[in-house]
């Protein structure tokens, strides 16, 4: 069965995103701290927070091919 999930939002504050999505890294231990996250994806990177925060790498009875975010 194949299934596709859509999600359209808005980013009101990038910078709270990004804080998060930081630290989200460095609970996963994807980062050492959430400085050295920030270095490599500034605030500015909101497609790379938002695939750090949506895309969980595994989902349970799912295979995730692929993530994509589309920015403007």
């Amino acid at each position: 069965m194949n299934a596709e999930f859509s999600l359209y939002l808005t980013v009101d504050d990038a910078q709270t995103l990004a804080r998060a999505a930081a630290a989200r890294a460095v609970a996963d231990g994807v980062f050492d701290s959430e400085d050295d996250y920030l270095e490599e994806y500034p605030h500015e990177d909101v497609s790379s927070h938002l695939r750090m925060l949506l895309d969980p790498g595994l989902l349970a009875g799912c295979t995730i091919h692929d993530s994509v975010v589309e920015t403007d």
